[in-house]
């Protein structure tokens, strides 16, 4: 699986606003993604991710709701200062 970017429903809405909150500064950064899917509600903010070793660059903004896969290494660029909801590991089909 790779990044997945769609705008919620009003149930992901009202289950992602009763989530923790990560905020972070304009900047570019590595992550991974160890063990556990996330799921995040972008509250305000635009960033990309690309994972190592790959071509593909995906791009999110406030309203989005974003799934990053398991096990997986990327670099972060945040171009707008950051704010979201997140989850991890939740199945929204349950």
């Amino acid at each position: 699986m790779k990044v997945l970017i769609r705008r919620p429903n009003d149930k992901e809405k009202k289950i992602m606003k009763k989530c923790e909150i990560w905020e972070h500064k304009k900047g570019v950064f590595d992550w991974e993604y160890k063990d556990k899917q996330e799921t995040c509600l972008i509250i305000k903010g635009s960033a990309s991710v690309k994972g190592k070793n790959e071509s593909a660059e995906y791009f999110f903004k406030e309203g989005d709701l974003v799934t990053f896969p398991t096990n997986w290494d990327c670099q972060w660029k945040i171009t707008e200062d950051m704010k979201k909801y997140y989850i991890f590991d939740y199945d929204f089909n349950s």
